[in-house]
Protein backbone atom coordinates (compact mmCIF):
# COMPACT_ATOMS: atom_id res chain seq x y z
CA UNK A 1 0.00 0.00 0.00
CA UNK A 2 1.65 3.44 -0.78
CA UNK A 3 2.40 5.50 2.36
CA UNK A 4 0.24 8.56 0.88
CA UNK A 5 -2.71 5.96 1.04
CA UNK A 6 -1.81 4.32 4.36
CA UNK A 7 -2.11 8.09 5.90
CA UNK A 8 -5.18 8.65 4.67
CA UNK A 9 -7.15 6.70 6.29
CA UNK A 10 -6.12 8.35 9.32
CA UNK A 11 -8.56 10.86 8.95
CA UNK A 12 -11.65 9.13 7.45
CA UNK A 13 -14.40 9.55 9.44
CA UNK A 14 -17.22 7.34 9.40
CA UNK A 15 -20.37 8.29 10.34
CA UNK A 16 -22.20 4.93 12.28
CA UNK A 17 -25.45 5.44 14.01
CA UNK A 18 -27.01 2.82 16.95
CA UNK A 19 -31.03 3.22 17.75
CA UNK A 20 -32.19 1.26 20.45
CA UNK A 21 -35.43 -0.74 19.47
CA UNK A 22 -36.88 -2.74 22.07
CA UNK A 23 -34.20 -5.08 23.46
CA UNK A 24 -32.37 -4.53 19.83
CA UNK A 25 -29.92 -2.37 18.52
CA UNK A 26 -30.50 -0.81 15.04
CA UNK A 27 -27.07 0.11 13.47
CA UNK A 28 -27.13 2.33 10.38
CA UNK A 29 -24.83 4.24 8.25
CA UNK A 30 -21.01 3.83 6.72
CA UNK A 31 -20.64 -0.26 8.21
CA UNK A 32 -19.00 -1.55 5.63
CA UNK A 33 -15.36 -0.85 6.08
CA UNK A 34 -16.41 -2.18 9.79
CA UNK A 35 -18.51 -5.09 8.60
CA UNK A 36 -16.12 -7.81 9.81
CA UNK A 37 -16.13 -6.45 13.30
CA UNK A 38 -19.49 -6.45 13.19
CA UNK A 39 -20.16 -10.02 12.16
CA UNK A 40 -17.69 -10.98 14.68
CA UNK A 41 -19.26 -9.77 17.83
CA UNK A 42 -22.66 -11.14 16.69
CA UNK A 43 -24.45 -8.54 15.07
CA UNK A 44 -26.57 -9.96 11.95
CA UNK A 45 -27.15 -7.77 8.54
CA UNK A 46 -30.36 -7.56 7.28
CA UNK A 47 -30.13 -7.53 3.59
CA UNK A 48 -34.06 -6.51 3.16
CA UNK A 49 -33.57 -3.42 5.61
CA UNK A 50 -29.86 -3.02 4.96
CA UNK A 51 -29.33 -2.69 8.85
CA UNK A 52 -26.90 -4.47 11.38
CA UNK A 53 -29.19 -5.82 13.98
CA UNK A 54 -27.83 -6.56 17.94
CA UNK A 55 -29.75 -8.44 20.19
CA UNK A 56 -29.40 -7.86 23.80
CA UNK A 57 -26.51 -5.47 25.03
CA UNK A 58 -24.48 -3.90 22.55
CA UNK A 59 -20.71 -5.68 22.24
CA UNK A 60 -18.06 -3.52 23.63
CA UNK A 61 -16.39 -3.29 20.64
CA UNK A 62 -18.97 -2.36 18.49
CA UNK A 63 -20.02 0.71 20.92
CA UNK A 64 -16.34 1.84 20.11
CA UNK A 65 -17.68 2.33 16.86
CA UNK A 66 -21.11 4.18 17.06
CA UNK A 67 -20.14 8.41 16.36
CA UNK A 68 -24.34 8.95 16.98
CA UNK A 69 -26.64 7.46 19.36
CA UNK A 70 -30.74 7.46 19.26
CA UNK A 71 -32.33 6.25 22.82
CA UNK A 72 -35.41 6.34 21.24
CA UNK A 73 -37.26 3.99 23.53
CA UNK A 74 -35.99 5.67 26.49
CA UNK A 75 -38.13 7.65 29.27
CA UNK A 76 -35.24 9.91 30.31
CA UNK A 77 -32.00 10.40 28.57
CA UNK A 78 -28.84 7.75 29.62
CA UNK A 79 -27.38 9.23 32.61
CA UNK A 80 -23.50 9.11 31.25
CA UNK A 81 -23.20 9.52 27.77
CA UNK A 82 -21.91 6.29 25.85
CA UNK A 83 -17.88 6.79 26.35
CA UNK A 84 -16.73 7.92 23.09
CA UNK A 85 -12.92 6.18 22.28
CA UNK A 86 -10.37 7.27 19.43
CA UNK A 87 -12.09 5.15 16.54
CA UNK A 88 -9.50 2.59 15.25
CA UNK A 89 -8.83 2.36 11.27
CA UNK A 90 -10.63 0.84 9.30
CA UNK A 91 -10.60 -2.71 8.38
CA UNK A 92 -8.51 -2.70 4.78
CA UNK A 93 -9.15 -5.58 2.76
CA UNK A 94 -6.70 -7.56 0.66
CA UNK A 95 -7.05 -7.84 -2.69
CA UNK A 96 -6.64 -10.66 -4.66
CA UNK A 97 -3.15 -10.35 -6.14
CA UNK A 98 -1.54 -9.04 -2.92
CA UNK A 99 0.38 -12.16 -3.23
CA UNK A 100 -0.81 -13.05 0.59
CA UNK A 101 -2.16 -16.47 1.04
CA UNK A 102 -6.08 -16.70 0.34
CA UNK A 103 -6.78 -17.67 3.97
CA UNK A 104 -5.31 -14.16 5.44
CA UNK A 105 -8.01 -12.06 7.02
CA UNK A 106 -6.74 -8.67 7.48
CA UNK A 107 -7.45 -7.35 11.22
CA UNK A 108 -8.95 -4.12 11.97
CA UNK A 109 -5.57 -2.34 12.53
CA UNK A 110 -4.00 -3.69 9.06
CA UNK A 111 -3.35 0.06 8.27
CA UNK A 112 -1.67 0.95 11.43
CA UNK A 113 0.57 -1.79 11.70
CA UNK A 114 1.79 -0.79 8.07
CA UNK A 115 2.36 3.08 9.05
CA UNK A 116 4.17 1.89 12.19
CA UNK A 117 6.12 -0.64 10.31
CA UNK A 118 7.35 2.31 7.96
CA UNK A 119 7.38 4.71 10.52
CA UNK A 120 8.33 3.68 13.60
CA UNK A 121 11.31 2.14 15.68
CA UNK A 122 9.60 0.19 17.99
CA UNK A 123 5.60 -0.95 18.12
CA UNK A 124 3.84 -3.63 20.29
CA UNK A 125 1.60 -5.58 19.08
CA UNK A 126 -0.57 -6.34 22.56
CA UNK A 127 -3.07 -9.11 22.32
CA UNK A 128 -4.96 -12.21 23.57
CA UNK A 129 -3.64 -15.44 22.85
CA UNK A 130 -3.88 -16.75 19.81
CA UNK A 131 -5.61 -13.97 17.69
CA UNK A 132 -3.60 -13.87 15.34
CA UNK A 133 -1.05 -10.60 16.18
CA UNK A 134 2.61 -12.75 14.76
CA UNK A 135 0.24 -13.88 11.80
CA UNK A 136 -0.63 -10.15 10.98
CA UNK A 137 2.72 -8.83 11.70
CA UNK A 138 4.69 -11.22 9.37
CA UNK A 139 2.29 -10.76 6.47
CA UNK A 140 2.30 -6.73 7.05
CA UNK A 141 6.01 -7.27 6.12
CA UNK A 142 6.03 -9.46 3.80
CA UNK A 143 3.31 -7.08 2.14
CA UNK A 144 6.00 -4.21 2.46
CA UNK A 145 8.30 -6.42 0.99
CA UNK A 146 10.80 -6.13 4.27
CA UNK A 147 12.75 -8.58 5.34
CA UNK A 148 12.82 -10.19 8.23
CA UNK A 149 13.98 -12.18 11.51
CA UNK A 150 11.90 -13.35 14.26
CA UNK A 151 12.24 -15.42 17.37
CA UNK A 152 9.91 -16.68 19.94
CA UNK A 153 11.12 -15.53 23.45
CA UNK A 154 11.14 -16.99 26.96
CA UNK A 155 12.34 -15.85 30.15
CA UNK A 156 15.86 -17.86 29.08
CA UNK A 157 16.40 -15.88 26.22
CA UNK A 158 19.91 -13.93 27.40
CA UNK A 159 21.14 -10.90 26.17
CA UNK A 160 24.00 -12.99 23.79
CA UNK A 161 20.33 -13.98 21.12
CA UNK A 162 19.78 -10.56 21.18
CA UNK A 163 22.34 -8.42 20.81
CA UNK A 164 25.35 -10.73 20.82
CA UNK A 165 28.41 -11.53 23.03
CA UNK A 166 31.32 -13.53 23.29
CA UNK A 167 31.81 -17.45 22.60
CA UNK A 168 33.89 -19.57 22.67
CA UNK A 169 35.54 -21.31 19.39
CA UNK A 170 37.96 -23.87 17.74
CA UNK A 171 40.29 -20.15 17.34
CA UNK A 172 39.63 -18.96 21.07
CA UNK A 173 36.92 -16.10 21.58
CA UNK A 174 35.11 -14.42 19.43
CA UNK A 175 32.45 -12.20 18.90
CA UNK A 176 29.09 -13.22 17.97
CA UNK A 177 26.30 -11.46 16.73
CA UNK A 178 22.58 -11.57 18.22
CA UNK A 179 19.12 -12.05 16.35
CA UNK A 180 18.99 -7.74 16.43
CA UNK A 181 22.61 -6.84 15.49
CA UNK A 182 22.35 -9.18 12.32
CA UNK A 183 19.09 -7.50 11.52
CA UNK A 184 20.43 -4.02 11.94
CA UNK A 185 23.45 -5.05 9.85
CA UNK A 186 21.01 -6.52 7.36
CA UNK A 187 18.87 -3.73 7.37
CA UNK A 188 15.79 -6.31 8.32
CA UNK A 189 13.00 -6.21 10.40
CA UNK A 190 13.15 -8.00 14.04
CA UNK A 191 9.76 -9.35 15.13
CA UNK A 192 9.95 -10.63 18.96
CA UNK A 193 7.34 -13.27 19.55
CA UNK A 194 6.22 -13.54 23.38
CA UNK A 195 8.40 -10.21 24.27
CA UNK A 196 6.53 -10.19 27.95
CA UNK A 197 8.15 -12.77 28.71
CA UNK A 198 11.86 -11.34 28.84
CA UNK A 199 13.58 -11.01 31.54
CA UNK A 200 13.64 -7.32 32.37
CA UNK A 201 17.07 -6.89 32.14
CA UNK A 202 17.54 -8.75 29.17
CA UNK A 203 15.14 -6.55 27.29
CA UNK A 204 17.06 -3.24 28.52
CA UNK A 205 20.22 -4.58 26.37
CA UNK A 206 17.71 -2.99 23.26
CA UNK A 207 17.12 0.38 24.63
CA UNK A 208 18.92 2.00 22.53
CA UNK A 209 17.83 -0.11 19.16
CA UNK A 210 14.36 0.87 20.39
CA UNK A 211 14.62 4.64 20.44
CA UNK A 212 13.89 6.69 17.35
CA UNK A 213 17.34 7.87 15.68
CA UNK A 214 16.88 11.21 16.14
CA UNK A 215 18.00 14.19 13.12
CA UNK A 216 20.84 12.70 12.52
CA UNK A 217 19.73 9.12 12.66
CA UNK A 218 22.83 8.26 14.98
CA UNK A 219 20.66 8.05 18.16
CA UNK A 220 19.20 4.18 17.37
CA UNK A 221 22.11 1.89 17.29
CA UNK A 222 23.43 -1.18 18.74
CA UNK A 223 26.68 -1.36 21.03
CA UNK A 224 29.42 -4.02 20.09
CA UNK A 225 32.90 -4.27 21.31
CA UNK A 226 34.03 -3.68 17.49
CA UNK A 227 31.69 -0.17 17.88
CA UNK A 228 28.08 0.92 17.21
CA UNK A 229 25.90 -0.73 14.93
CA UNK A 230 22.95 1.60 12.87
CA UNK A 231 20.25 -0.30 11.29
CA UNK A 232 20.90 -0.71 7.16
CA UNK A 233 17.49 0.58 6.98
CA UNK A 234 14.31 1.20 8.80
CA UNK A 235 14.47 -2.14 10.56
CA UNK A 236 11.57 -1.91 13.38
CA UNK A 237 11.52 -4.23 16.18
CA UNK A 238 8.20 -5.72 16.89
CA UNK A 239 6.71 -7.37 19.75
CA UNK A 240 3.84 -9.46 19.98
CA UNK A 241 2.53 -9.68 23.56
CA UNK A 242 -0.68 -10.88 25.74
CA UNK A 243 0.30 -8.60 27.94
CA UNK A 244 1.43 -4.49 28.12
CA UNK A 245 4.40 -4.76 29.84
CA UNK A 246 2.94 -4.42 33.23
CA UNK A 247 3.42 -8.17 34.64
CA UNK A 248 1.10 -11.51 35.42
CA UNK A 249 -2.68 -11.33 35.71
CA UNK A 250 -5.03 -14.07 35.65
CA UNK A 251 -4.71 -15.11 32.21
CA UNK A 252 -1.04 -14.67 31.59
CA UNK A 253 0.92 -15.72 34.68
CA UNK A 254 3.96 -16.52 32.65
CA UNK A 255 4.66 -12.89 31.79
CA UNK A 256 7.05 -9.96 33.11
CA UNK A 257 7.19 -6.87 34.27
CA UNK A 258 9.19 -5.19 31.51
CA UNK A 259 11.18 -1.79 32.64
CA UNK A 260 9.36 1.59 32.14
CA UNK A 261 12.08 3.22 30.64
CA UNK A 262 12.06 0.31 27.71
CA UNK A 263 8.39 0.29 27.54
CA UNK A 264 8.25 4.19 27.00
CA UNK A 265 10.12 3.48 23.58
CA UNK A 266 6.90 1.61 22.16
CA UNK A 267 4.30 2.58 20.05
CA UNK A 268 1.24 0.30 21.15
CA UNK A 269 -1.81 -1.88 19.00
CA UNK A 270 -4.04 -3.04 21.31
CA UNK A 271 -5.84 -6.00 19.21
CA UNK A 272 -9.10 -8.55 20.30
CA UNK A 273 -10.72 -11.18 18.73
CA UNK A 274 -12.42 -10.38 15.63
CA UNK A 275 -13.11 -11.56 12.01
CA UNK A 276 -12.92 -15.07 13.26
CA UNK A 277 -15.79 -16.26 11.00
CA UNK A 278 -14.29 -14.90 8.26
CA UNK A 279 -11.14 -16.61 9.52
CA UNK A 280 -12.99 -20.11 9.93
CA UNK A 281 -13.88 -19.94 6.35
CA UNK A 282 -10.79 -18.72 5.06
CA UNK A 283 -9.65 -22.08 6.36
CA UNK A 284 -12.30 -23.96 4.30
CA UNK A 285 -15.24 -24.07 6.72
CA UNK A 286 -18.40 -23.44 6.21
CA UNK A 287 -20.13 -20.14 6.91
CA UNK A 288 -23.10 -22.26 8.55
CA UNK A 289 -20.41 -24.07 10.95
CA UNK A 290 -18.53 -20.94 11.18
CA UNK A 291 -21.44 -18.92 12.79
CA UNK A 292 -22.35 -21.84 14.93
CA UNK A 293 -18.58 -21.85 16.49
CA UNK A 294 -18.05 -18.34 16.68
CA UNK A 295 -21.59 -17.70 18.46
CA UNK A 296 -20.73 -20.49 21.17
CA UNK A 297 -17.68 -18.98 21.70
CA UNK A 298 -18.96 -15.03 22.14
CA UNK A 299 -21.14 -16.10 24.86
CA UNK A 300 -18.56 -18.67 26.53
CA UNK A 301 -15.61 -16.00 27.07
CA UNK A 302 -19.02 -13.91 28.30
CA UNK A 303 -19.20 -16.04 31.23
CA UNK A 304 -15.17 -16.45 31.36
CA UNK A 305 -15.01 -12.78 32.04
CA UNK A 306 -18.47 -12.52 34.54
CA UNK A 307 -16.83 -14.97 36.67
CA UNK A 308 -13.10 -14.02 36.60
CA UNK A 309 -11.91 -17.31 35.33
CA UNK A 310 -8.08 -17.67 34.53
CA UNK A 311 -8.36 -19.55 30.98
CA UNK A 312 -8.35 -18.22 27.28
CA UNK A 313 -10.91 -19.30 24.58
CA UNK A 314 -8.58 -18.61 21.28
CA UNK A 315 -9.27 -19.15 17.55
CA UNK A 316 -7.01 -22.11 17.66
CA UNK A 317 -9.48 -24.09 19.72
CA UNK A 318 -12.78 -22.81 17.33
CA UNK A 319 -10.51 -24.26 14.33
CA UNK A 320 -9.91 -27.60 16.24
CA UNK A 321 -13.93 -26.96 16.95
CA UNK A 322 -14.96 -27.16 13.46
CA UNK A 323 -12.73 -29.40 12.18
CA UNK A 324 -14.33 -31.62 14.90
CA UNK A 325 -17.88 -31.03 13.03
CA UNK A 326 -16.78 -30.81 9.72
CA UNK A 327 -14.54 -33.93 9.48
CA UNK A 328 -15.18 -35.86 12.47
CA UNK A 329 -18.89 -34.88 11.99
CA UNK A 330 -19.46 -34.36 15.76
CA UNK A 331 -22.22 -32.09 17.11
CA UNK A 332 -21.09 -28.65 18.62
CA UNK A 333 -22.02 -29.69 21.86
CA UNK A 334 -19.32 -33.18 21.13
CA UNK A 335 -16.98 -30.59 20.06
CA UNK A 336 -17.22 -27.72 22.42
CA UNK A 337 -16.94 -31.00 25.06
CA UNK A 338 -13.63 -32.44 23.50
CA UNK A 339 -11.65 -29.20 22.34
CA UNK A 340 -12.65 -26.96 25.56
CA UNK A 341 -14.23 -28.31 28.29
CA UNK A 342 -11.40 -31.14 28.64
CA UNK A 343 -9.13 -28.84 29.83
CA UNK A 344 -10.62 -27.71 32.79
CA UNK A 345 -11.77 -29.15 36.49
CA UNK A 346 -15.62 -30.11 36.82
CA UNK A 347 -15.78 -26.61 39.01
CA UNK A 348 -15.14 -24.71 36.14
CA UNK A 349 -17.10 -26.84 32.93
CA UNK A 350 -20.16 -26.43 35.61
CA UNK A 351 -19.74 -22.51 35.19
CA UNK A 352 -19.23 -22.42 31.78
CA UNK A 353 -22.26 -25.02 30.54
Amino acid sequence: MPKQQALGLLDKKLEIVARRHGDMWIVTGETWLRRRTFAAHGAIWDKTEKVWIINGDMPEEIERLITQWDWNTAAQPPQTAPEVAIPTLPLIPVAPDSGLPGWFVAPSWWATIQLYIQYRPAIAVVGPAGNGKTTAVEQALSFLNIPFVSLSCTDRTEVVDLVGGTVLTVNGEEWRDGLATTAFREGKAVVLDEADALDPRVFMALQNALQDGGMDGKARFINTPSGRVYPGDACPIILCMNTTGDGPNRAYVGRNRLDAASLDRLSYISTSYENEIEILIGRGYSRFTAQRVVAWASTTRQKINDNGLSMTLSPRTLLRMAQGIEAFSWSLETAAEMEFFTRMDADKQNILR
